[in-house]
């Protein structure tokens, strides 16, 4: 398992420290209910995934949004998040939607000095050239790390999600998980994948290769802005005329998720292979 994207540092994890969810969302959801009461902050770092929150306020947990600073959105205001003294802080690495990293030295930083728990979801870990966080694990008792079969392993029905931490905290989460929750049919489907993953591994570098291709074509385009540095399977790119492209890509049947609410004239762009992506750059360039 170590040679895989994104596994660095797993050797030094038992069995112990790792537990199987119904995706990583469900990951989210249970450390929430077993690690947090009601009334425990729990901070975000817009733009992340607004599940965080979500699940947060089901728990009638109070959300302090810290937002991400510096050009590519890939800085944390550490100060800011250590003064709200949050229960659980949640940061998204790689970022969704953004598709940056975050400053490591700063995520150290905040699980070194932090009181509370700090959850680095890694959904998208696999299409990054920069180490996973799960070989510290060992070292910090307050680091949780979400990993997920649904992005770069293609197994999103199977619904396999994983959470990496202490045993104590692995045993807790474990108390107030559905029982069966991680079927017989996905174990298989998971083990089968694993058991193969060249197929995964060479799609992984194809993905990655059309990313790059995607992001030098779209960064000259007369419809894009901006197109932000990715280490994940999508472009986070800022419009010129944000609702003029949207309804072109979408009269075109070219599905592409606007995220102008979270900030201002973006949209996430999925790279899908060549065929699909040129046909985007085509509907793009109608939209000029």
């Amino acid at each position: 398992m170590s040679a895989l994207p994104g596994h660095d540092g797993v050797d030094a994890l038992s069995a112990d420290h790792l537990l199987f969810t119904s995706g990583a969302v469900d990951g989210v959801m249970l450390l929430l209910a077993a690690l947090a009461s009601p009334g425990e902050r729990v901070c975000v770092t817009p733009p992340t995934f607004p599940l965080y929150a979500h699940f947060a306020h089901l728990l009638r947990l109070p959300v302090v949004g810290v937002p991400l600073c510096g050009d590519d959105l890939s800085r944390l205001d550490t100060e800011a998040i250590l003064a709200a003294d949050p229960r659980v802080t949640i940061l998204c690495d790689p970022n969704n939607p953004v598709g940056t990293r975050l400053d490591p030295e700063q995520v150290l930083d905040l699980v070194v000095r932090g009181r509370g728990l700090v959850v680095i979801d890694e959904a998208y870990v696999e299409f990054s050239e920069k180490p996973s966080y799960a070989g510290l694990v060992e070292e910090h008792g307050n680091l949780i790390v979400l990993r997920t079969l649904s992005k770069a392993w293609g197994l999103a029905a199977a619904r396999c999600g994983i959470a990496l931490a202490q045993p104590g905290i692995v045993e807790a989460l474990r108390r107030v998980q559905v029982p069966f929750g991680f079927t017989n049919a996905s174990q298989h489907a998971v083990r089968d994948r694993l058991t193969n993953s060249r197929p995964v591994l060479d799609g992984i570098q194809r993905i990655r290769a059309e990313r790059d291709r995607m992001a030098s074509v779209l960064a000259e385009h007369p419809a894009v802005d901006r197109v932000f540095p990715s280490e994940t399977n999508f472009l986070f790119v800022r419009l010129h005329q944000h609702e003029r492209v949207m309804e072109q890509l979408g009269e075109a049947g070219i599905v592409v998720a606007d995220t102008g609410r979270a900030v201002p004239d973006t949209c996430r762009i999925t790279i899908g292979d060549r065929h699909a992506n040129t046909a985007l750059l085509d509907a793009l360039s109608s939209a000029v």
